[in-house]
């Protein structure tokens, strides 16, 4: 346990150690005064090392005391309730806010995990209203997530390695943040060792099943076992480069989606996408994505199918981007969406009135005169003696067909639509009004011509649908 009493209040040669004053100075770029900052703990040395910055910088500057969060993801039964144990002595040691997740013990994917965690640490800063979230990654871990990506194939994004900052959630205020990046492993547990700071250890760190431990504890030894330690400079100037090119092609991709419209109705001409080079398309597609999914980061897109399904589809095909979106070719232009679901709505309708209905109200009004004028296309006048009650109001099913006003033939419902240049959303939204003889109205699109009003109608029923 660390030696210290009051949060922040570190001896002197702990503070003035140079990887301390290294960490304090980025921890300080990172967080203007006044930042209110959970730090994220495991009780492992390097989040052990990041509190004490993060508490000793808002002593010295006067900043809001950080709040140690501690998730546990329930994957070691005894072993991360004793973690969950050693970080709240800690919170407590420093007198600092604390709060816990405990995650239901999931997949142990490493993968669904960092999710999870991420996931977990955004409701935290929202519940607690902080602006920054800190975590412990040091400079081997983004080497060896460069390595990761390297070995399974990635794009510039990938070679840019880890940012020092981004935002936590697309749709929110709090950014994640980084201090630890330009720190080696070692620097910190010789600091811990020297300065008397205890720490956890989590035995599944050396579990070879994972694969960044495989990296750790067998790759990495054996490239330094052949090229010394020199080429972790190359590999980190490589990711600095690919940095600087990503936030080129970054606003590049934004402005490219701007002039298409805002995230919910965005339609991206095709004629604009095949305008760009092939590594600003795939920065294009993994923005958009980030945009609908709130988090970071996009799934990984490989854009040479993606390309041949682009130039290949037909209006309404679609394409699986992963992570729960899909890419849809509609009437010359692309959408990124989360798939739709059609709502299965049928409820009866014995005669006329008003039916509040989830999308509107439709209302049935009987008249005993022709109407003066016919109006819009949420209005429709029939005869009454075509269509006897009770009716249905339904959600639109496979093969529905009926005769379009005007016209001598039947028609499916879904090419009818597909005619009216309707997307996908809108399509899933058309409801339809029958009786046993079948369809009357294509609610808000065209009236069934059997329903029509003739000079020999005596009854009428005006029809309208008011959408909520």
């Amino acid at each position: 346990m660390p030696t210290t009493v009051n949060a922040g209040q570190s001896e002197p040669e702990a503070t003035e150690a140079p990887v301390f004053r290294r960490a304090l100075a980025r921890a300080r770029e990172l967080t203007p005064q006044g930042t209110r900052v959970g730090v994220a703990v495991s009780g492992g040395p390097d989040s052990v090392f990041l509190l004490e910055v993060h508490a000793s910088l808002a002593h010295l500057r006067r900043d809001p005391r950080p709040t140690v969060l501690h998730i546990d993801h329930g994957w070691r039964g005894d072993e991360s309730r004793a973690d969950a144990r050693f970080t709240r002595e800690l919170a407590d040691h420093y007198e600092l806010p604390f709060a816990e997740v405990t995650l239901k013990a999931g997949r142990h994917s490493e993968d669904h995990a960092r999710r999870a965690r991420y996931a977990a640490l955004s409701d935290l800063a929202r519940e607690r209203s902080l602006e920054a979230i800190a975590v412990g990654h040091h400079r081997d871990d983004q080497i060896e997530t460069l390595l990761l990506r390297l070995l399974r194939g990635t794009g510039v994004r990938g070679l840019a390695g880890m940012p020092a900052e981004r935002p936590l959630r697309n749709d929110r205020d709090t950014r994640l943040i980084r201090p630890l990046l330009e720190i080696d492993a070692t620097e910190i547990r010789s600091w811990l060792e020297e300065h008397g700071r205890g720490h956890r250890f989590d035995a599944t760190n050396r579990d070879p099943r994972y694969a960044r431990n495989a990296v750790r504890h067998e790759l990495i030894p054996m490239i330094e076992d052949r090229l010394g330690k020199d080429w972790r400079v190359g590999l980190l100037g490589l990711a600095a480069s690919a940095r600087l090119l990503s936030a080129t092609l970054r606003e590049q991709a934004r402005r490219v989606l701007a002039a298409a419209g805002p995230t919910a109705e965005r339609r991206l001409p095709i004629e604009d996408y095949w305008a760009a080079p092939a590594v600003l398309r795939r920065e294009i597609l993994l923005t958009w994505c980030e945009e609908i999914l709130e988090e970071h980061p996009a799934p990984e897109l490989s854009l040479d199918p993606i390309d041949a399904f682009i130039a290949h589809s037909a209006t309404h095909h679609r394409w699986s981007l992963g992570a729960g979106l899909e890419l849809v070719v509609q009437y010359g232009a692309l959408r990124v969406r989360r798939p739709t679901t059609r709502a299965v709505f049928d409820v009866p309708v014995v005669g006329p009135g008003r039916l509040e209905v989830v999308g509107g109200t439709l209302e049935i009004q009987e008249w005993d005169h022709a109407p003066d004028v016919f109006e819009d296309s949420h209005t429709e006048w029939i005869d009454a003696d075509s269509a006897p009650f009770p009716w249905r109001l339904r959600s639109r099913r496979p093969g529905d067909r009926f005769r379009p006003l005007g016209m001598t033939g039947r028609r499916k419902v879904k090419d009818f639509l597909s005619d009216r240049k309707l997307t996908d959303e809108e399509r899933q939204r058309i409801l339809i009004l029958e009786c046993a003889e079948g369809p009357i109205w294509i609610v808000g699109e065209r009236l069934d011509h059997r329903c029509r009003v003739r000079e020999e109608t005596r009854r009428w029923l005006r029809l309208s649908f008011v959408q909520a």
